[in-house]
C-alpha cells in the first residue's frame, strides 16, 4: 500500500476523520499489519485486551458467546475503516467479545499502550472517541429494540438500509448493496436464520422496492422501503 493510500485510509476511519491535522499520521508509525483467512480467530472471550484494531481490507465478525442459548450471537459486522476491540481495550483487562474474520482480511494492529502515548499527544481526539463510542452504542440500542419489538420483515429491511447507509453506493442512479455471498451480514446481527433472509428479501423484490442480481441488491424504491421500515417505531 502505497503512503497516500495508507493516510487517506487512516482519515477515513471515523474516530479519525475529524483528529486535528497531523493525527493520522502519528499514528501510522504504531500500527502493524496482519492478514486473516475467512474463519480465522482473531481474539477469544477471556484473550487480553491488549490491543486496538483497524480493518484495511475484508470484513470481521465481532460477538459473544449467548448465556441462555447453544451456539454464539453476532453482535456486528465491521467493515474496512472501522476500528474494533477499543471498547474492551480502553476498559480491559479481559476481552468480553470474540472477533473473527468474516472474509479474507487484512488488519492494522495497535497495542493498547501505544494507544494510550497517542491519546496523550493528541487529547482532542478523547472526545472524537467518545462520540464514536456513544453512537455506536446507540445503534446497538436501536437494533435491540427492533429484534424485540418487530416482525422479521421490517428488521431485515431495517438491516438492509442501515448497510446500504454504511456501505451503500450508486450505480446508474440506483442505490446499491453488496452483501455477502449468504446474506449472512443483514440476518446474523438481527437473529434472523439466513432462510429468512432470502425468503424475505425475495418478497420485497416481489414488490418492486429491490432487485437482486447475485450479491448485489438495488434499492429500485427507496422512499418506499425506508417509509416501510421505520414507520414501526422509527430507526
Amino acid at each position: 500500500m502505497r503512503q497516500d493510500q495508507f493516510h487517506r485510509l487512516l482519515t477515513d476511519c471515523p474516530i479519525l476523520a475529524k483528529a486535528p491535522a497531523g493525527a493520522a499520521h502519528d499514528l501510522a508509525s504504531s500500527l502493524q499489519r496482519k492478514s486473516y483467512s475467512r474463519g480465522d480467530s482473531i481474539y477469544a472471550e477471556g484473550d487480553p485486551a491488549d490491543q486496538v484494531f483497524l480493518i484495511q481490507h475484508g470484513k470481521v465478525r465481532i460477538g459473544r458467546t449467548a448465556c441462555d442459548r447453544a451456539g454464539r450471537v453476532i453482535l456486528d459486522i465491521r467493515a474496512p475503516t472501522e476500528v474494533f476491540g477499543e471498547v474492551d481495550a480502553l476498559t480491559g483487562p479481559l476481552r468480553t467479545t470474540w472477533a473473527v474474520a468474516h472474509t479474507e482480511a487484512l488488519i492494522l494492529v495497535m497495542s493498547n499502550e501505544a494507544l494510550r502515548d497517542w491519546l496523550r499527544a493528541h487529547p482532542a481526539v478523547d472526545h472524537l472517541l467518545l462520540r464514536f463510542m456513544a453512537a455506536r452504542l446507540r445503534r446497538a440500542q436501536l437494533r435491540l429494540a427492533h429484534a424485540r419489538c418487530e416482525d422479521i420483515d421490517r428488521r431485515v429491511a431495517h438491516a438492509l438500509l442501515q448497510h446500504w447507509r454504511d456501505y451503500g453506493t450508486a450505480r446508474r442512479g440506483l442505490n446499491v448493496v453488496e452483501l455477502d455471498r449468504d446474506h449472512d451480514e443483514v440476518g446474523q446481527c438481527h437473529d434472523i436464520s439466513r432462510e429468512q433472509v432470502y425468503a424475505t428479501l425475495t418478497g420485497f423484490q416481489r414488490r418492486g422496492w429491490i432487485r437482486i442480481e447475485g450479491r448485489l441488491v438495488h434499492i429500485l424504491e427507496p422512499a418506499q422501503f425506508t417509509r416501510f421500515a421505520e414507520e414501526f417505531g422509527g430507526m
